[in-house]
């Protein structure tokens, strides 16, 4: 269920970079953004793109020399509150799980 969903890790990190950005408001300009992404077997997909287009999208992986990992090509949404931020994730994972056939 949706309330055992936000009692997690996950909601419970949103639920703080929202409060640190809260807080951090009169010193500095704090945005959260949101980036979603399935690794099955070698391929990596954008899960936000598909969320919102309907259409599935491969991204590259890469990584440089001292193991720094990049994803190229993600989407990307500037988020207000962890409501929202659920609220995409849900979206997403529930894509994701249509395509599949789940």
């Amino acid at each position: 269920s949706m309330e055992a969903a936000e009692r997690g890790l996950l909601f419970r990190f949103l639920q703080d970079a929202f409060r640190v950005q809260k807080e951090r408001a009169v010193l500095m300009r704090v945005q959260v953004g949101l980036s979603v992404c399935e690794i099955v077997d070698d391929r990596c997909s954008d899960l936000l793109h598909a969320a919102t287009t309907g259409h599935a999208r491969s991204v590259t992986v890469t990584s440089d020399r001292v193991g720094k990992v990049t994803i190229d090509g993600m989407s990307e949404v500037a988020l207000e509150n962890a409501a929202q931020a659920t609220k995409l994730i849900r979206g997403c994972l529930d894509n994701a799980a249509t395509r599949k056939g789940h």
